[in-house]
């Protein structure tokens, strides 16, 4: 059976993933990120298909804590120093095995999960390492699509992507 057949959940780092990595500070010191709107409509998608979105981020941030609200994603950890112990607790508190989980992160706070998630994909930008051992290579980079083409393509390998049209049409 394809691995994707399993995924129920797609989890998210933030940083180089869901945004390109950037970090722009202001003279207040404050910190701003740019989301891009396909990663958002992949994660409507998935979440009016059923599926479960949950970010997990090393960083603290009003932006990111924004923009999983305004996304509705199921859950969001951030400060996260052990993202393995983190994915465990959600995937016990839903009660779902690690094959069904798909997580994508770019950089080596990610790379413990890479052996744990049925799939481990990465931006096209992510670093050697998570090239490395990604079971999926996106095309577009992180914060530029990235997020949307991987959950479109576990999509679509469940055979759901007209039933996704259909949400739309």
């Amino acid at each position: 059976m394809c691995a994707a057949r399993k995924i129920k959940l797609f989890g998210f780092d933030v940083d180089g993933t869901l945004t390109s990595g950037m970090l722009i500070f202001n003279s207040l010191g404050e910190c701003h990120k740019v989301f891009n709107v396909q990663d958002g409509m992949g994660i409507t998608i998935a979440r009016k298909l059923g599926y479960k979105v949950v970010f997990i981020t090393g960083r603290q941030s009003p932006m990111v804590e924004a923009r999983a609200k305004e996304l509705h994603v199921d859950q969001l950890i951030m400060g996260c120093v052990d993202k393995v112990e983190a994915m465990d607790s959600i995937r016990q508190a839903w009660n779902l095995e690690w094959d069904e989980i798909a997580y994508m992160g770019d950089d080596i706070n990610d790379l413990a999960l890479a052996e744990k998630v049925g799939i481990f994909a990465v931006p096209a930008n992510a670093c050697a390492d998570n090239l490395a051992l990604a079971d999926l290579i996106m095309k577009r980079n992180g914060g530029e699509g990235a997020a949307r083409e991987f959950i479109e393509n576990i999509i679509r390998k469940q055979a759901r992507w007209e039933e996704a049209l259909h949400l739309f049409i």
